[in-house]
C-alpha cells in the first residue's frame, strides 16, 4: 500500500507531475500527428504557444507593420504633387515596420527584462523623405505592477532625400551657413 502524502507541498508537487507527463504526452501526439503530415508549421505553432509555458521560458514576440499610400488624387498642391510623382511606388510607400523580441528572464531576476526592438520607417514630407533603421535595447524593472522603470538606448541610421533641386540648394546653403 503506497503512503499518502502528508503535506499540501506534496500534494502540489504530486498535481504538477501529473500534469507535466500529460503536457508530454501532448506535445508527443501532436508532434506525431504533424510528422505523418510533414507540417512543421503545426510543431513550431504548437509549442511556442503552449500553456504550459512558465512566464521565466516564455519570449515574447511583436511584430507591427503600419503602411500608407498617398494617391496623386489627393494632393493639392501642384509642388508636393510634381515632388511625389519623380517618387518610385517603393519610396512613395510610407511605412513603420517594428518588430520586438522580449526576454523575460535575463537573470537579474524575476522582476526584470530585456526588450530588442528593430524599427524600420520611412516617412515623405513635402519636401523630404526620412529613412530610418533602428535598434532600441531596453532594461525595464517592475518592483510593483503600477510601477515600471524602463533604461533604454536607440542606436540609428538615418537617410534624408531632398524630393526637388530647389529645396536641396536652399538646404545646403543652410547648413554651410551654420557650419561657418
Amino acid at each position: 500500500m503506497q503512503d499518502e502524502p502528508k503535506s499540501a507541498a506534496e500534494l502540489k508537487e504530486i498535481r504538477l507531475n501529473r500534469k507535466l507527463a500529460q503536457d508530454a504526452e501532448g506535445i508527443k501526439a501532436m508532434a506525431d500527428i504533424a510528422a505523418a503530415d510533414h507540417d512543421d508549421t503545426l510543431i513550431l505553432l504548437f509549442m511556442c504557444c503552449h500553456p504550459a509555458l512558465t512566464s521565466t521560458s516564455a519570449i515574447a514576440l511583436t511584430l507591427r507593420v503600419q503602411l500608407s499610400y498617398l494617391p496623386n488624387v489627393f494632393i493639392l498642391d501642384p509642388v508636393v504633387l510634381a515632388n511625389y510623382s519623380r517618387l518610385t511606388l517603393v519610396q512613395r510607400l510610407e511605412r513603420r515596420d517594428t518588430i520586438a523580441v522580449t526576454f523575460h528572464d535575463i537573470g537579474l531576476g524575476p522582476l526584470y527584462s530585456l526588450t530588442l526592438e528593430a524599427i524600420d520607417l520611412n516617412d515623405n514630407e513635402r519636401d523630404f523623405g526620412i529613412e530610418k533603421e533602428a535598434l532600441v535595447p531596453t532594461i525595464t524593472y517592475r518592483p510593483i505592477r503600477p510601477l515600471t522603470v524602463q533604461l533604454g538606448v536607440s542606436t540609428e541610421l538615418n537617410n534624408v532625400t531632398v524630393f526637388n533641386d530647389t529645396a536641396a540648394a536652399s538646404t545646403e546653403g543652410l547648413i554651410r551657413a551654420l557650419v561657418t
